[in-house]
């Protein structure tokens, strides 16, 4: 392994095995719908923020709601032509003539909502919009190279990210998904010498879904010194970790679940019970 993201180190936080499976040795699996579709409204939202830095004014919702099949399909090409590429998952739950819609009404809720709210910062002349951030971190085992890209870096000194989900069963916003911060504490070690600002502005902009209208909620935060402190023990010890090839399965997490992980049956499903219980550690493995 020559880098890491910080994707990458939050699934070695989750479970080293499932890092293992996916990073080291490089098991596909096929590609969901719910991702992808983001992965479409997010490019939408990026071409319509680099008209503005080009020409002062942002596209129409109709222009940019206008791209949706086009991107989608462009999109749609470059992941199938990947060497990795195995395939679709199809989700019954959630089938793709839902899905596809429903991400689609987040562009123009975004583009009234939000987008008039944003002016991207200019470094020579370009805007800070999916901005590749290089870093190294100093470990006993050399140095390592993180590689990651900032969603936007607002003028106003706020580093932002874009999020497209949906709400629990419980018709809420994962406290998971507003609480994780570890992506800000990396990319805050490049914004906050150029901003000026030692607690950095942060903010996570969540579209999300759902069978009525769209909605939009903001999550604003700080980050500071012990966040960036925090970062580079745990992206240092990741790194060890990896270096000496310690990968042991974390059954504690949300992640170990035959419905989340695709590795789960060839590592957890020889302890099955039940039709859905593992045996855990009170089992005496």
């Amino acid at each position: 392994m020559t880098n890491l993201s910080v994707s990458k180190i939050e699934k070695f936080l989750l479970c080293p095995k499932n890092f293992e499976m996916s990073y080291v040795h490089k098991i596909p699996q096929p590609n969901a719908w719910k991702p992808f579709a983001g992965t479409v409204v997010h490019q939408i939202l990026e071409n319509g923020m680099r008209l503005f830095c080009k020409k002062g004014a942002y596209p129409s919702w109709q222009d940019m709601d206008d791209q949706y099949e086009t991107v989608w399909e462009e999109k749609r090409k470059e992941s199938e032509e990947k060497p990795w590429f195995i395939g679709w998952q199809d989700d019954p739950k959630d089938p793709l003539e839902t899905l596809k819609p429903d991400y689609r009404k987040l562009i123009r809720l975004a583009r009234e909502e939000v987008l008039p709210t944003i002016n991207p910062y200019l470094i020579d002349g370009e805007p800070v919009i999916e901005h590749r951030i290089d870093l190294e971190i100093r470990t006993k085992v050399g140095l390592c190279p993180i590689i990651g890209y900032a969603d936007l870096l607002d003028v106003s000194g706020v580093l932002m990210d874009w999020k497209t989900t949906q709400f629990n069963e419980k018709g809420e916003l994962s406290k998971r998904a507003q609480g994780a911060w570890l992506q800000f504490a990396a990319y805050s070690l490049w914004a906050w010498p150029l901003v000026g600002e030692e607690e950095l502005r942060c903010e996570k902009i969540f579209l999300i879904r759902g069978a009525g209208d769209p909605t939009v909620q903001r999550v604003p935060f700080k980050i500071g010194p012990r966040h960036r402190e925090y970062f580079v023990k745990v992206a240092a010890q990741v790194w060890e970790t990896i270096h000496y090839g310690i990968f042991i399965a974390n059954p504690e997490t949300w992640l170990c679940k035959p419905d989340f992980c695709p590795y789960w049956a060839g590592c957890m499903g020889e302890f099955v019970k039940g039709k859905d219980e593992h045996v855990t550690a009170d089992a005496g493995f």
